[in-house]
């Protein structure tokens, strides 16, 4: 599928193979939200307690927002804002743009290739950074801030009640 997008749904899944456009927009509500590749300069995916799931976004801009389910992206290219609320968040980064990620009551799990540089702010009830990755940072049992691999774009990821975990 290609051009700009919107689709909305309520109780059903959506299931998209590639979809490329200037701008995306998928809605839905109680129904997953799944995929292999959304790229476009805006990329903007909702739904409410239901996963959102893809296999490759790349985007200028994107977003994702649910309540009460997870984020899982298999490699992510583009400047990301990602809400959840009682669910986790888990996004490869190699892609090397910046993001902002939080969840209340679930896990933060970023993927980076060793070389990917970055700023980070992170914070939760538990914060490690794997090791292989150059810290330079202000680091304590639930905040990291500072730079892995010399800086980069900035990954901010907050969780109130969970783990990040840099790997």
């Amino acid at each position: 599928m290609e051009g700009n997008v919107s689709l909305r749904t309520s109780h059903g899944d959506v299931d998209l193979a590639r979809i490329d456009g200037e701008r995306l927009e998928i809605r839905s509500s109680h129904g997953d939200v799944k995929g292999e590749l959304l790229a476009g300069r805006q990329v903007d995916v909702q739904t409410s307690h239901a996963d959102i799931e893809f296999d490759v976004v790349d985007s200028g801009q994107f977003s994702a927002r649910t309540s009460h389910a997870d984020v899982e992206i298999g490699s992510l290219r583009g400047e990301t804002r990602i809400r959840t609320s009682h669910g986790n968040i888990s996004v490869d980064m190699s892609g090397g743009a910046g993001a902002d990620l939080r969840t209340s009551h679930g896990n933060v799990i970023v993927y980076m290739d060793g070389k990917s540089g970055m700023d980070v702010d992170l914070r939760g009830k538990r914060v490690n950074v794997a090791r292989g990755f150059q810290l330079d940072a202000d680091i304590s049992e639930d905040d990291i801030s500072g730079r892995i691999n010399g800086g980069g774009p900035l990954l901010r990821a907050r969780t109130s009640h969970g783990r990040i975990d840099i790997r």
